[in-house]
């Protein structure tokens, strides 16, 4: 089975597979946020991706994306380097077609991105946008992306999981974890 992600092609590349428990309480992803999830999540990071799950990342998970500067990818998740590269004068829609491209890129199929809005990313201004597609086994998936651009870099957290069951059981969680975003008083 292809990956889908950034952050699960390390795994199989033969870096460090050791997950961390993430605990309940303020927990600081990168140096422009901090988030609080009420539950446990199992956690492997590399560089300025750090995905959490719980049942597994093929089933559900949540990739925090950080700081993708000026000309990187916007997902760097292919050998070939097709992926669109990040401009910070990109608009929002712009943004979408990329990540919607990315996911293509990567094997999935009948990547339909929607409902793409305004939203809050703790208290500077974002987007929001749900994803709809198959991976490479014909099983389907929901997303949802949020994320903004702060001091010309690119900051995302997308959450994905299988439609039936995964999605929907950590969906509140997600949204919990997107609503307790805390900015650091330098950003």
């Amino acid at each position: 089975m292809k990956i889908i992600w950034v952050g699960l092609v390390f795994l199989l590349s033969g870096c460090s597979s050791t997950y961390n428990l993430v605990e309940p309480g303020q927990v600081a992803v990168c140096d422009l946020y901090s988030v609080k999830p009420s539950i446990r999540w199992s956690e492997i990071n590399k560089g300025d991706v750090r995905l959490w799950t719980v049942d597994g990342a093929q089933l559900e998970s949540i990739r925090f994306i950080s700081g993708i500067r000026e000309g990187v990818s916007i997902m760097d998740i292919t050998e070939e380097k097709h992926e669109t590269p990040f401009r910070a004068n990109m608009s929002e829609s712009e943004l979408v077609d990329a990540i919607v491209d990315a996911f293509s890129l990567s094997g999935a199929q009948q990547v339909k991105a929607r409902d793409l809005r305004p939203a809050q990313f703790g208290n500077l201004e974002g987007f929001r946008f749900e994803l709809g597609f198959m991976n490479e086994d014909g099983l389907n998936k929901e997303g949802v992306v949020i994320g903004t651009i702060v001091d010309q870099s690119l900051y995302l957290i997308i959450y994905t999981g299988t439609k039936i069951h995964y999605f929907p059981m950590y969906a509140s969680e997600f949204d919990n974890i997107v609503s307790s975003i805390k900015i650091q008083k330098n950003h």
